[in-house]
């Protein structure tokens, strides 16, 4: 639980009296864990304190102190430990008194519970299961008081905690247990790097066999992340995941836990399966992990473990198409936890089960829902990368259900909820979105690609109006298609005509001017080597690819023709010099006015920095890597300094920046408009970076090029700028001319350039 301390004095005294309690009304439940601290507070009538205890999360000897730490705001996220939350000392009184503690959340008061206490001086020790439940997660952001009521109708209410949230909670400890719960929440809460850091931390021998046991099952689920991006991590994913079954003692939370991870596993695998004998196998297993899971948690009294199985039994259920299965499991695992994780993955089985059974009004019902809860969980998490990590499914389905049932910009506009959200971004009414069909008449095409897995949903503007087509292919085709493309740098020209048959095989107005608002592994297709009746789309249209539906709204300005800033061939140890980009420096300075050029000592962050401000155009022509695992770790080199000893600018540092005075940074090193990673953020890396920082336009390379092909590219834009060209003509005429100079068979130097827009 993460709690914000602030130290407030107070007047501790503790009487030894009686205590009358007369009845106990609970009605909702929070979790708190922590110390709250010590308020006093005085009336005519009576005194009395409300003592906050200092209580450590290992700490059983609790102790009330006279300065004491207040905190000001708990997570319901930190798991119950059955200590005292807090004392209430009443002081001998005139009359008897009642004693209401409530939650205080969005105009509504919610009583959690109710004590009766009769003249005599008396102390309320509150603890947490007593007061809150088990189940922390039903109750709704807010904050509580203690209210109390004396006989002459004389009321005071007093702040008990401030606020009350349902943010996620880490412990801080070092111990082995400590470190593999901090690894499985952050798993959880979608932060896969930073999970597999803390467990390579976990060093030494094992406590016991569950300790290993979790190792082996936090182990199997990170690499099975990063199968995402590379499949050689699969292997071992399973492996570990099966030997952390061998360990797991019989009847404990770990072994519940490894059979919910592997009955998720085996529902997952059932739905690439073409063979219908070993899919109905997978989906029989699933169920029986998931059933065997419950009962372990059950018997152990976890109650959100045993909701977390039920949820298996839910989806897995749905996917056979039982529903009074899926509906009676989605039930029983709310009543034992009423979180929000819990409430959206139960209407998503349900949406899933009325689905199968052909049920699509009911099923587009419960994904709404589904989708309503996921949208509440990231006005509360802010992370909006990390919460989608493991919640895109509700808004697919519900983007694959309404544009089937023929509601097409009802789909459209439910796309947007797949995409992770930047500050300023929202989700575009309908009136609008018709709106940008009608302005695209004439001036440019608008498409929107969606890989629903087996089914490629493809929306675009046509005659003022929004089409929308599907085209169906094997599960994980579309992907491999677009890797054989990538791999080959542009040259696998059959999968380049399997790629476009599908995208553009139903659109019949793409001339002039294409802006491309894909998903995921879309973004990384080389656009301009893909061939629609026989020629190039190089030829048909100059092409960006936008982040979402609202960038289409916005106008740009053409590629700036002066206030350049140009950072290139830095002196980096152990990294050759790049001549071709100490000329593309050397030709700005030349053509273009009120230009910087920053080269070879003078390329560094902090030079950057300075030069930076009012800068309309930042070229950047420097070596870089991309990490496909953490994008946001992705590194531009530049020359190392004393204020930045390694040189090197990471694209989370970049995010940073204030980038809102640059119409375009042109990224002219290796793989620089890779993007994405094993997360929901399909621009993460320097694209995403450059864009949150405030730039509108991003030029760079999907695959590794020439020193010779950046410094064409660099010169042909500079020609374009002068010929008041907008960044997509430019680009366009910068690959023709880059073609027209080359061999045949080096389509790779021109085809991998991307451009990435904020707006048209």
């Amino acid at each position: 639980m993460q709690l914000k301390r602030t130290l407030q004095t107070g007047v501790f005294a503790l009487t030894d009296s009686g205590l009358c309690q007369g009845s106990l009304q609970q009605f909702r439940r929070v979790l708190i864990r922590r110390v709250m601290g010590v308020i006093t507070t005085t009336s005519s009538r009576f005194s009395w304190c409300v003592v906050f205890c200092c209580q450590l999360f290992f700490c059983a000897d609790l102790t009330a102190q006279a300065v004491s730490q207040f905190y000001d705001e708990i997570t319901c996220d930190r798991p119950l430990v059955g200590r005292e939350l807090f004392r209430i000392d009443l002081p001998a009184a005139e009359s008897d008194r009642q004693i209401d503690i409530i939650l205080q959340a969005s105009g509504k008061e919610i009583l959690l519970a109710r004590y009766f206490v009769d003249q005599r001086a008396a102390t309320l020790s509150i603890g947490e299961e007593e007061l809150w439940g088990p189940d922390p997660g039903r109750l709704p952001q807010g904050q509580v008081i203690t209210r109390i009521h004396s006989g002459s109708d004389e009321v005071l209410d007093i702040p008990t905690i401030s606020k009350l949230r349902q943010t996620p909670w880490y412990p801080k400890g070092s111990s082995q247990s400590e470190l593999l719960d901090r690894v499985a929440r952050k798993i959880r809460d979608g932060n896969p790097v930073s999970a597999y850091r803390d467990l390579k931390s976990v060093t030494g021998k094992f406590d016991d066999k569950e300790q290993e046991a979790e190792w082996y099952r936090l182990n199997a689920s990170i690499l099975d992340i990063f199968s995402r991006i590379d499949q050689v991590n699969a292997p071992r994913a399973s492996r570990d995941l099966d030997y952390s079954l061998e360990l797991a003692p019989p009847s404990s939370k770990v072994r519940a836990k490894v059979l919910i991870d592997r009955a998720s596993k085996s529902r997952n695998s059932s739905f690439s399966d073409s063979d219908a004998g070993s899919r109905r196998r997978e989906l029989i297993q699933s169920l029986e992990d998931a059933r065997a899971s419950f009962a372990i948690a059950d018997y152990q009294g976890d109650r959100r473990l045993a909701a977390a199985a039920l949820v298996e039994v839910a989806l897995t259920s749905a996917a056979r198409g039982w529903l009074s299965e899926t509906r009676s499991a989605a039930l029983s695992a709310r009543d034992y936890n009423g979180d929000l994780d819990t409430r959206w993955r139960t209407d998503f089985a349900l949406a899933m089960a009325h689905e199968a059974r052909g049920e699509w009004d009911q099923a587009i019902d419960q994904a709404r829902s589904a989708v309503a809860v996921i949208e509440r969980i990231r006005q509360i998490q802010k992370n909006d990368s990390a919460v989608l990590f493991h919640r895109r499914g509700p808004a697919l389905l519900l983007t694959r259900l309404l544009a089937t049932s023929g509601d097409v910009l009802g789909s459209l506009q439910v796309t947007d909820l797949l995409r992770v959200r930047r500050p300023g971004d929202e989700i575009p009414a309908l009136k609008d979105l018709q709106k940008l069909a009608q302005d695209a008449q004439g001036s440019h095409t608008i498409q929107v690609l969606v890989d629903a897995g087996q089914q490629l949903l493809n929306w675009w503007t046509e005659e003022g109006e929004w089409k929308f087509a599907v085209r169906s292919h094997q599960p994980g085709e579309l992907n491999s298609r677009i890797e054989q493309l990538h791999a080959s740098r542009g040259k696998d020209t059959e999968s380049a005509k399997w790629i476009s048959d599908r995208v553009f095989g139903d659109v019949t107005s793409i001339n002039g001017r294409l802006l491309l608002i894909p998903l995921d592994a879309l973004r990384r297709i080389p656009w301009s080597v893909l061939p629609i009746e026989g020629r190039m789309l190089l030829e048909r249209a100059a092409v960006s690819l936008l982040p979402n539906l609202n960038a289409a709204e916005r106008e740009l300005s053409f590629l700036p023709a002066e206030s350049w800033i140009s950072v290139v061939d830095s002196d980096v140890p152990d990294k050759p010099r790049l001549s071709g980009a100490r000329e593309e420096g050397l030709h700005i300075g030349k053509k273009i006015a009120d230009s910087a050029v920053l080269s070879g000592t003078s390329a560094t962050i902090s030079a950057l920095w300075s030069g930076l401000p009012g800068r309309e155009v930042l070229h950047i022509g420097c070596h870089g890597d991309f990490d496909p695992r953490d994008p946001s770790a992705s590194i531009l080199y530049l020359t190392p300094e004393k204020d930045h000893p390694s040189g090197k600018l990471y694209a989370s540092e970049l995010a940073d920046w204030d980038l809102s005075d640059v119409r375009l940074l042109l990224l002219t090193g290796c793989e620089t408009a890779l993007a994405g990673g094993p997360g929901a953020d399909d621009l993460a890396g320097f694209t995403g970076a450059a864009l949150e920082a405030g730039c509108r336009g991003v030029l760079g390379s999907l695959w590794p090029v020439e020193d010779e092909v950046t410094r064409q590219m660099t010169i042909n834009f500079i020609e374009s700028a002068a010929a008041r060209m907008s960044p997509s003509e430019a680009l366009r005429a910068a690959c023709r001319s880059i073609r027209d100079v080359s061999k045949k068979d080096q389509v790779s130097a021109w085809s991998g350039w991307v451009l990435v827009e904020n707006g048209r």
